[in-house]
């Protein structure tokens, strides 16, 4: 399992160091597992079928934030599809991304299923593959557990976070 984290560390350091150009060329889509940092609207879609957007307009926005995200703007993989030249937009609007705002990594939401489902279990050898997620099995366990004394409890959900996402990429 290290030599995996090492690997996939050495691949994202030699991508980040390539010109976005080089890397547009290389890729025919954006494919994004995630949370709310990278969610384009499937949170908002999935629990109001009838969301309309709206566009931000102050400082505290009410939920769900601008255009259904839970960010003020765009989120940052919508912003690297645009760099890349590549379309990006919910999985429950057709779209190729399937993050989720508050997902987990565990079998909550399940981002790779519905993935499964849209693309008949094939995936694209020419799309770039984007997993953000662990965030909130920290803030919203791992975090809690240490504050109530449970360290173990803690290193144990950071290690499952962990190994879900190694599991399912």
């Amino acid at each position: 399992m290290f030599a995996k984290k090492i690997r996939v560390l050495s691949l994202s350091l030699v991508l980040s160091a390539l010109p976005v150009s080089v890397l547009a060329a290389s890729f025919t889509e954006l494919v994004v597992f995630g949370d709310s940092l990278s969610d384009a609207g499937n949170a908002a879609l999935f629990t109001m079928p009838n969301f309309q957007e709206v566009p931000f307009g102050g400082l505290v926005p009410s939920l769900p934030y601008e255009n259904g995200r839970l960010t003020n703007g765009l989120t940052w993989v919508e912003n690297l599809a645009a760099s890349l030249g590549l379309e990006a937009s919910p999985s429950f609007d057709n779209g190729t991304i399937f993050a989720f705002g508050a997902a987990r990594t565990g079998p909550r939401v399940d981002q790779f299923g519905i993935f499964q489902s849209q693309t008949e279990g094939v995936a694209s050898s020419e799309a770039l593959y984007v997993v953000w997620g662990g965030s909130n099995n920290l803030i919203s366990e791992a975090a809690i557990q240490k504050q109530e004394g449970d360290d173990a409890g803690a290193s144990a959900t950071i290690s499952q976070a962990v190994n879900d996402i190694t599991t399912n990429c």
